[in-house]
């Protein structure tokens, strides 16, 4: 049974950048950094680059009290300019017929953050304030009451995840053939809370961020909104494939040996039928030594810098190839034995240990 393709007919985005590609664009390639940018509006007394929306959201006057969160009015800022596109699919194939699938993790926390702090000042609880606005799925219910659609509606908050993962299961109701129109993507507003949250894991950084630096400090958390209008029909872009995984290995951090990225991303590739390229590089365990009062197991790369790679993979025997980052030179190949070698070494966990 051949799967019908997914495509993605139309997207919008509003963030620090801005909220039209033009805008986005000039600021992505702009010769000075902006978007993130100073300020202690989020942690008062602590000042952070954070990435804040600047540009002017939709009045939230008009929504019932429950659906007023700056949450909602930054998704309703990426989907203004898709109500025409969205409305004709509305037309075509019937409010039933089109889902909304958001990925979102923070809803009306901000909000709620503040309700708590006007009752603990003794003055009670603001008038019209709901708890359901905290609620994740109050954004997706928000977005289909603006529309006035009836299919399938709701959130997928899985942290960092939850975007792609709405386009994923987006494409799966496409193919399911449960409804004919998927309006997904995810929105996320700033708050302090999620940033304390993301402090207690040292993984904020006080300066801009240098990403694949060996001078990193950490990352620069921003808010934002992106949507995407997927359908059957041929659009600019296809979403070939997708993969998911899991490896509860920790509640925030990665299993170690890469294995849950590089299993979703062979599952991304598989779904697409792409099967020419694979990637390997081999982990050793160091030195157990003490992090936050418990005994570490870390774990390095057996050969810094170093990464094997093999293309056709369809060829049981296709060659493998050692790079060394960014020298540029020609890849050296590697017998076949010598990968299979550091396999086999490895434990269960991917990880490859010295003998006692």
């Amino acid at each position: 049974m051949t799967l019908p393709a997914i495509f993605l007919q139309a997207q919008s985005c509003v963030c620090a950048l801005g909220d039209t590609p033009a805008a986005i664009r000039a600021g992505l390639w702009a010769d000075a950094p902006s978007g993130v940018a100073p300020t202690d509006a989020h942690t008062p007394g602590r000042v952070l680059n954070l990435g804040c929306v600047t540009t002017p959201l939709p009045s939230l006057a008009g929504l019932p009290y429950v659906h007023r969160s700056r949450n909602n009015a930054l998704l309703l800022a990426a989907l203004a300019p898709l109500r025409e596109r969205v409305q004709a699919a509305i037309d075509r194939f019937g409010p039933a017929r089109v889902a909304v699938v958001l990925g979102v993790s923070t809803a009306g926390l901000d909000e709620g953050v503040a309700a708590i702090r006007q009752v603990h000042s003794g003055f009670g609880w603001p008038a019209h304030y709901d708890y359901a606005l905290q609620e994740m799925g109050n954004a997706a219910q928000c977005v289909a009451r603006e529309l006035g659609v009836a299919g399938p509606a709701y959130v997928i908050s899985t942290a960092c995840s939850s975007g792609a993962k709405a386009l994923a299961t987006g494409a799966r109701l496409l193919r399911s053939g449960q409804v004919d129109a998927v309006v997904a993507g995810g929105g996320d507003a700033l708050s302090g809370f999620t940033i304390a949250g993301f402090s207690a894991l040292d993984a904020v950084s006080a300066e801009r961020c240098n990403p694949l630096s060996a001078n990193r400090r950490g990352i620069n958390i921003g808010e934002g909104a992106a949507l995407f209008l997927m359908g059957r029909d041929a659009g600019p872009v296809r979403l070939a494939g997708w993969g998911e995984s899991a490896d509860a290995h920790h509640m925030s951090a990665p299993e170690p040996s890469g294995r849950g990225a590089a299993e979703a991303m062979q599952r991304a590739l598989a779904r697409a039928g792409v099967d020419v390229f694979d990637a390997y590089c081999p982990m050793i365990a160091a030195p157990p030594k003490a992090s936050y009062g418990k005994l570490m197991e870390p774990v390095q790369p057996l050969f810094p810098g170093y990464v094997f790679v093999r293309a056709d993979c369809r060829v049981a025997l296709g060659s493998w190839r050692v790079l060394r980052m960014g020298d540029g030179e020609t890849p050296s190949t590697v017998p076949q034995d010598i990968v299979a070698e550091l396999r086999a070494r490895e434990g269960r966990d991917g990880i490859i240990r010295p003998d006692p």
